[in-house]
């Protein structure tokens, strides 16, 4: 007998797994047929169904099937949070009011334009993706190239400036420009409300808004993350390891927030995430024993303790903040470098006064460390923004990307030699990393899903024949 599913609100088929908890989250975001709809991407009342499913703005033109974007005005402030929370659920359809049996990625992902615009759509596959493969290719730069930066100015001189607090206190800075660069985008570019986007930002520390005492306790508690995870990385390339070195063992936090998501967020235990583990543990330790790239303990050390505060901080933040927006995140980040400048000014002069950073003026790397803090920025804002308007994906490819690409660099200008145990290393870290990014267990159930169908299909005429 078939197993019956509930009717949750504009979500079907999930079973009694999902039945209680979606019911209570889209309960408020049901399509009400006696109220105007409001267009998430522009955020004008101008929704419209123009025929069986298919949902049009006649602001900005864009069309969506079944009602997926479409919520009535009280619920579009909350849409894309549980957008991605759906997103997260790992069964294979959704049921929307006009459409059946619709797949996620059709569903989820692909915004079609109206037909007006038919002559206008043929290239946007072509530019979309030219414009993912520039985003990889900034996102593996900025990330190789800062971490470049930051080791020249580790290493430059190090009876003159050996000041790791100092170096991270002023690449924090930079991210103040974070939520004012959002506001153009959302305001100037996209032609937003102000004071819409404001609110809607402003609802990262708390349900009612901005509060005091909201703004400190989430920016005290992640500074103190942020400065942990990024001042031990500093301070791991100022010993003996190199560039590359340190980002291979960064890039390990993605099987890290497997675990910490198991115990912390509750997520469902996958083999292929305790194999990526598995994998990513095995990297570390074999490129430990390489002496030429890792020739110092406490600088293995460093980068591992860097690895996991970073976990710490992106695990904790989708435990406080949950499903963020992209104004949500650059207003947060803003806060981070306020915070930063005014707070954490005390610890970088007291380490300074005190003569546990050495910092002699005349000798400062300036062009290494703007150097990198620009990067950073650079690489931050592709993070931000990529996920928001790409895909995870593709920024975590141009992760993937970069690790070659610095270990390339340490090998024609710092004269690394590639040696098999930094291969065999990198090569077990890089198999950890495609483990989380991909989705191997939903590629396979698609598989069983078509041959099952391909065989019922096979037998159907078998069985009319025989009757």
């Amino acid at each position: 007998m078939a197993k019956r599913t509930k009717k949750v609100g504009i979500v079907g088929k999930y079973g009694t797994r999902y039945g209680a908890s979606l019911r209570k989250m889209v309960k408020k975001m049901e399509v009400t047929q006696h109220s105007k709809y409001t267009c998430v991407f522009c955020g004008k009342e101008s929704m419209k169904r123009t025929c069986v499913g298919i949902w049009k703005c006649s602001k900005c033109n864009k069309c969506v099937a079944g009602g997926a974007y479409v919520y009535s005005t009280t619920a579009a402030a909350t849409v894309r949070s549980t957008i991605r929370r759906l997103r997260e659920l790992k069964d294979d359809y959704l049921t929307f009011p006009e459409y059946r049996e619709l797949p996620v990625n059709e569903a989820m992902g692909a915004v079609a334009e109206s037909k007006d615009d038919a002559t206008s759509v043929t290239g946007r596959p072509l530019i979309q993706m030219f414009i993912s493969v520039v985003v990889m290719l900034l996102v593996a730069v900025s990330w190789a190239m800062s971490t470049q930066f930051s080791k020249s100015a580790m290493t430059y001189k190090q009876e003159y400036f050996d000041a790791a607090y100092f170096m991270v206190w002023f690449s924090t800075l930079f991210m103040t420009s974070c939520y004012p660069v959002y506001l153009l985008y959302a305001v100037a570019i996209r032609r937003g409300d102000f004071e819409k986007v404001h609110s809607e930002a402003s609802k990262i520390f708390g349900k009612h808004g901005f509060t005091y005492l909201g703004f400190l306790w989430r920016e005290c508690l992640f500074l103190f993350l942020w400065m942990g995870a990024n001042y031990a990385y500093s301070r791991a390339l100022g010993q003996k390891i190199t560039a590359s070195v340190a980002s291979s063992i960064m890039s390990c936090n993605t099987a890290i927030i497997c675990v910490l998501g198991w115990f912390v967020l509750k997520d469902r235990v996958r083999f292929s995430q305790i194999l990526s583990v598995a994998f990513a543990i095995g990297g570390v330790v074999v490129i430990s024993l390489d002496k030429e790239f890792a020739g110092d303990a406490l600088g293995i050390g460093l980068a591992i303790f860097s690895t996991v505060m970073a976990a710490c901080y992106k695990v904790l933040f989708k435990r406080v903040n949950g499903d963020a927006s992209l104004g949500q995140v650059s207003l947060f980040m803003t806060g981070l470098g306020l915070m930063n400048t005014t707070l954490n000014l005390i610890p970088t002069a007291a380490l300074y006064f005190t003569g546990v950073e050495t910092i002699v003026w005349e000798y400062v790397p300036w062009g290494p460390l703007i150097g990198s803090a620009l990067l950073g920025l650079v690489f931050n804002f592709l993070i931000n923004f990529g996920i928001a308007l790409l895909h995870p994906l593709i920024i975590s490819i141009g992760m993937l990307l970069g690790l070659p690409l610095s270990a390339a660099y340490d090998i024609l200008f710092r004269d690394m030699t590639a040696t098999p145990k930094f291969l065999t290393g990198a090569s077990l870290i890089l198999l950890s990393f495609l483990l989380i990014i991909l989705p191997f267990e939903e590629f396979v159930k698609s598989c069983r899903r078509h041959t099952e169908t391909d065989t019922a299909e096979t037998e159907e005429p078998v069985r009319t024949v025989a009757a």
